[in-house]
């Protein structure tokens, strides 16, 4: 398709298994490249790289649907009829080969060994072009380019040991809790960050004891940490919100600013609240994690890592505003005397 984009359209015997089906779980379609020489048996030798459709039923409660993976492919998959159809580009270690042999496999749910097979046929590719391109090596000799793009990746997520141990060995072990933050953007979704730690000083009955000193660097001090720095450009690295910011749910600061704003004499929030709220939330994993209570002499779990939304769990003394429920989750209920109880907050 214009040169850049693959299309691969398997045709099947009778109709495909439509998106919302739930027998459509586990049902897998391969479509195997090999760069090397064509092989009488589609197993015999390592592809170059393959494209799968899988039907996936996740979460739970979500239809389910067909999705693709692999490298250069669109996630997105076309079911209808007797065809599924797939797009992408020439991945990377593709670039320079213009024949391969393709074959095809089709899995049934929870049977690794494909039921069906089609033995690999060579195709030729001459026309095909992966339009990723290094810009800085372009010379006006190259082109013209119909299509040409450049990734660039963030720096890899460091391991949480590594962290702890550089900051240890280089100033000594005499940290209790360790938060980073960066002026440089990490390869990870999550922009702000989970946390961990070897629980140093050994506290008991907190559902989890001390362990690993040795991998965090630490004698037995040091008990908790940010899993990754926060960059210092996310919203939990803010002072406010920006001006103007629309008003959201009541998960989001911006709902209560007007009672924020009042507590203070220049009616300005106080700053950083995010910050401020993630720097406990994940402090507080420390103790507060994996603890259970026991009612009437049955052992609950309270969360077992966030606290459930429908423990009755105020703050004793709020942070800013007049009723909150825990920083580790759980709620504020009111009880109202007639049978009925009311939330006052949820959850962090």
């Amino acid at each position: 398709m214009d040169g850049i984009l693959l299309r691969i359209t398997f045709e099947t015997r009778g109709p495909v298994l439509a998106e919302g089906d739930k027998g459509i779980d586990g049902i897998t379609y391969r479509v195997l490249f090999n760069a090397h020489q064509p092989s009488s048996s589609a197993g015999e030798t390592q592809p170059t790289f393959a494209w799968t459709v899988r039907g996936v039923q996740w979460p739970p409660r979500r239809p389910a649907r067909y999705v693709a993976f692999g490298p250069g492919v669109s996630r997105k998959v076309t079911a209808k009829g007797n065809t599924i159809i797939v797009r992408g580009i020439l991945p990377q270690e593709a670039k320079e080969r213009e024949e391969f042999a393709i074959s095809v496999e089709v899995n049934a749910p929870g049977n690794h060994q494909p039921v069906e097979r089609i033995a690999p046929r060579t195709v030729r590719l001459t026309r095909v072009r992966n339009p990723e391109v290094h810009f800085s090596s372009l010379t006006r000799k190259d082109g013209p380019f119909a299509v040409a793009y450049e990734s660039f990746h963030y720096l890899a997520l460091p391991r949480p040991q590594d962290l702890s141990c550089t900051v240890i060995k280089d100033l000594g072990d005499k940290f209790d809790f360790l938060a980073y933050y960066s002026d440089f953007r990490i390869d990870n979704q999550e922009a702000g960050t989970p946390s961990d730690g070897p629980k140093g000083g050994n506290v008991l009955g907190t559902g989890e004891n001390q362990r690993d000193l040795d991998a965090y660097c630490t004698q037995g001090r040091f008990q908790w940490e940010y899993v990754q720095p926060v960059y210092v450009g996310s919203n939990q690295m803010q002072e406010w919100p920006p001006e103007g910011a629309p008003v959201g749910s009541d998960h989001d600061i911006t709902f209560y600013k007007n009672q924020l704003e009042e507590s203070t004499p220049d009616r300005k929030m106080l700053p950083y609240n995010y910050a401020m709220s993630q720097i406990g939330h994940e402090i507080g994993h420390r103790w507060a994690a994996f603890v259970s209570a026991k009612v009437n002499g049955e052992m609950i779990q309270l969360g077992p890592v966030h606290w459930a939304q429908g423990l009755q769990a105020p703050v004793a003394f709020p942070y800013q505003r007049p009723v909150e429920a825990s920083a580790m989750g759980g709620g504020v209920w009111q009880d109202n005397f007639d049978g009925t109880f009311t939330q006052l907050d949820d959850d962090y």
